[in-house]
């Protein structure tokens, strides 16, 4: 039976901020025959860096994120404020 490596650690985020950036990390499967291999993927993706872009970097947000108050702290989220508080 094929097995997988711990995950290495998380490389550095490629971005500052923004929520546009991405890290990942990844894992090497131990085949004990040829035509045996691991079952999923050998790396995990994730955003990084979700804090809001102080001017003049811009954008502020990535993509479909939006400037938002999250527990006192201004974060790119993946809603607008006004969208959420729609009825």
């Amino acid at each position: 039976k094929s097995q997988w490596s711990s995950y290495s650690n998380w490389t550095e985020c490629s971005e500052s901020c923004g929520g546009c950036g991405i890290r990942w990390r990844n894992r090497e499967c131990f085949k004990k025959k040829k035509e045996c291999n691991c079952f999923g993927n050998n790396r995990e993706e994730e955003v990084c860096n979700l804090n809001v872009c102080i001017y003049p970097k811009q954008p502020t947000c990535c993509g479909q994120r939006y400037p938002a108050s999250i527990n006192g702290t201004f974060s790119c989220a993946n809603y607008s404020i006004s969208e959420n508080k729609k009825n």
